[in-house]
């Protein structure tokens, strides 16, 4: 992490100040001078001797120089901030503050600059300020700054959020003293920084696609005659044949026009499904609740749904980086689904939605709207598969005719309950593990693709699965 140096100004949203909780006190060395000058002048009255006064009055002089420079500068300045209103702070009393300066939107695992703009009275010339670093968010070590002439100065800190989510990057708790270590703000607790972070993952190969596939523009091959870039095939000229496709070779070997057509590239429709009602973690015996957010606000690594919202992302940009339109659905919360799109500023839209997704526990059944997935397009669906909803809605999806993905993002290995527990909750997981085994059989009798959502093997088989649907169209 980089700390220290004045920043300069960034383009950055500024966020709330540090609030204050008590007063300015004095610290030991107030205390220490001026017991120094007491005892000085104490012994110069009992001795009638003028050598203790000549000891004490630099050392007197200096303080109250010191006190004078940054007491009354403190007072005129030092008027309670509206944000600050509703604090027990004394009237006319100094409160140092912090204030953050950070991208209201991160992405996971990127490093990014957070500005910490300290302010303190005039006079003051230290702070120690708690700032973020790269392994420790929001909080890192405490960090030392000698502040400006006016109290003031910009730290910096380089964070790397690793979670995504609503994320907590920045409480910069606040110790400012001065002048000369006399004086002392007692520590200010500062507010928490929180930021959306929108998820990532590793890139993988797009899901094989039905042989015709939706739409008029794209990259995949389809059987339809159009404008495209495959040959279909060569046949005389008819009437209303463009003169531009006529194939002059053929044509002069035959010794009649002949037309070239080719096959049109036509895009697709995915239609990613987020099953929400349960965030289940490799630890069995937290089962009957959702594992909650980790430390740092967000949704803890490797649960279900942290798992299914980093596969949803490495098939969204998948399929828009070839062309496909791609839908997201949250089928406990339709209102906050993401319509069809194509591009880049679709992958921003459905990773932004992800990155707000959270657990449901109060919903009780999948809600799928009839033209949420439309005919011919492709539908994943990403749930732990722990009950028999989600399997009916991947087997009712198929008994449409599309193609229908599972992604089972249930954590593995699972930790099974420890000895603490008695035989039924070891006996209760074996039976939901079983009851599930018969579910994803069932499914692939069906016809409906069932993969795994670690990303190795998750890109593997669908490397596998392209594999033979070229050797199928072929």
């Amino acid at each position: 992490m980089t700390r220290g140096g004045a920043a300069p100004a960034a383009s950055l949203p500024p966020t709330v100040a540090l609030r204050p909780t008590v007063a300015l006190r004095p610290t030991v060395a107030l205390r220490r001078a001026a017991t120094l000058v007491a005892v000085l002048l104490a012994a110069a009255l009992a001795t009638g001797r003028p050598e203790p006064v000549a000891l004490a009055a630099p050392l007197a002089a200096g303080t109250l120089l010191a006190l004078t420079a940054a007491g009354p500068g403190a007072r005129r300045r030092g008027a309670v901030d509206p944000v600050d209103a509703g604090d027990a702070v004394t009237p006319g009393e100094a409160v140092p503050r912090a204030t953050v300066r950070a991208p209201g939107l991160l992405v996971e695992g990127r490093r990014v600059d957070v500005l910490v703009d300290v302010a303190s009275w005039p006079g003051a010339q230290l702070a120690v300020v708690r700032l973020p670093d790269e392994r420790r968010v929001p909080h890192a070590s405490w960090t030392a700054a000698a502040l400006g002439a006016d109290g003031t100065r910009t730290l910096r800190a380089v964070v790397s959020p690793h979670r995504w989510g609503r994320v907590t990057v920045a409480r910069p708790d606040l110790l400012a003293a001065g002048p000369d270590g006399l004086l002392v703000h007692d520590p200010v607790v500062g507010q928490e920084r929180v930021v959306t972070v929108v998820p990532t993952a590793p890139p993988v190969s797009p899901l094989p696609l039905p042989s015709r596939p939706a739409g008029l523009v794209g990259t995949h091959r389809t059987r339809r005659p159009g404008d495209g870039s495959d040959l279909l095939d060569v046949r005389a000229l008819v009437p209303g044949d463009p003169m531009r496709r006529i194939d002059w070779r053929v044509s002069a070997r035959r010794g009649e026009l002949h037309v070239r057509r080719t096959a049109v590239d036509a895009d697709a429709d995915v239609v990613l499904c987020l099953d929400t009602r349960l965030d289940v973690g490799p630890d069995v015996a937290a089962w009957p609740g959702p594992p909650g957010p980790g430390p740092e606000g967000a949704t803890r690594p490797g649960s279900s749904l942290d798992r299914a919202v980093h596969t949803a992302v490495a098939l969204a940009e998948a399929h828009l980086r070839d062309g496909d339109r791609v839908a997201l659905v949250d089928l406990t919360q339709p209102r906050r689904s993401v319509p069809p799109g194509t591009g880049r500023r679709q992958l921003r839209r459905v990773t932004a939605r992800l990155a707000t997704t959270a657990v449901q526990p109060g919903a009780h059944r999948l809600l799928l709207r009839p033209r949420a997935v439309p005919l011919g397009a492709v539908a994943v669906l990403l749930s732990p598969l722990l009950d028999a909803a989600a399997a009916d809605l991947a087997a009712s999806l198929r008994r449409r005719g599309g193609l229908v993905v599972v992604v089972d993002v249930l954590p593995a290995p699972l930790r099974p309950p420890g000895r603490g527990h008695d035989l039924r909750a070891a006996t209760a997981l074996r039976l939901v593990l079983a009851e599930r085994q018969v579910r994803l059989a069932g499914l692939r009798r069906a016809g409906v693709v069932v993969v795994g959502a670690e990303p190795a093997e998750l890109a593997a088989r669908l490397r596998r699965l392209q594999a033979a649907a070229r050797r199928g169209a072929a």
